[in-house]
């Protein structure tokens, strides 16, 4: 069964050096964090990107709007 749950601190503990090691491997122009988690998780590391509204839980509108307002 999929569920949509916050990640537990050790997973997101662990998933930190793989985050690093994808934004050495990447040349990314626009970094999206999704979600407060992404974004906490990318600002451990200094990286400048846009945070948007993840669109679960009643999110979707507002997620849609951040994201168009990104693409312009």
């Amino acid at each position: 069964m999929l569920s949509n749950r916050t990640p537990t601190k050790k997973e997101q503990a662990a998933g930190l050096p793989v985050l690093k090691a994808f934004l050495g491997l990447f040349r990314c122009d626009e970094i999206v964090a999704l979600g407060n988690v992404a974004s906490a998780e990318l600002e451990k590391l200094d990286v400048k990107m846009h945070r948007v509204r993840h669109p679960a839980s009643g999110g979707a509108k507002l997620f849609r709007d951040q994201i168009a307002e990104i693409l312009r």
